[in-house]
């Protein structure tokens, strides 16, 4: 407070005043520029995990199933595989919640790949039926045949 009882505020400068008291300061009381942001690279797990998310977003069943009766290649073969990916996940799961604490869900999820891709392989979209009808008991059948092939006792 002033004398006479009158607050007085204090002034802050100017930006351009606020630049050259900057300067004026010696080097260890300067405040450090910002430093630019460097973002982190992601690694190639989840860099593949988001390819395959946009890839599920951005493309239709019907069109990679187009796509792989026009051009039966490894390339249409490993999208499909993708695409369909999450159903053996769902079965290995299920059957997972049946079985003893020692099997392991991994072991399941790999049988049930290669049923996907048995089923991929001698599916007839002319018979008239769904695919994932399809897959998903042959993906239930070659996950039980791996257990039977594990398991000690014939």
């Amino acid at each position: 407070m002033a004398k006479d009882g009158k607050s007085t505020s204090v002034k802050k400068p100017a930006k351009a005043a606020q630049a050259n008291i900057s300067q004026a300061l010696p080097l260890a009381v300067r405040p450090l520029p910002a430093k630019p942001v460097i973002a982190a690279k992601p690694s190639p797990v989840k860099a593949a995990k988001k390819a395959v998310r946009v890839v599920r977003a951005e493309v239709t069943a019907e069109q990679l199933w187009r796509a792989h009766r026009q051009l039966p290649s490894d390339a249409t073969r490993n999208a499909l595989l993708e695409f369909y990916m999450p159903a053996v996940r769902f079965q290995a799961d299920r059957l997972r919640k049946r079985l003893p604490d020692g099997v392991d869900v991994d072991d399941l999820i790999q049988a049930g790949f290669f049923g996907l891709e048995k089923a991929i392989k001698s599916f007839d979209p002319a018979r008239g039926f769904k695919f994932e009808t399809f897959a998903s008991q042959r993906i239930h059948g070659e996950i039980l045949d791996s257990l039977r092939a594990m398991d000690w006792v014939p």
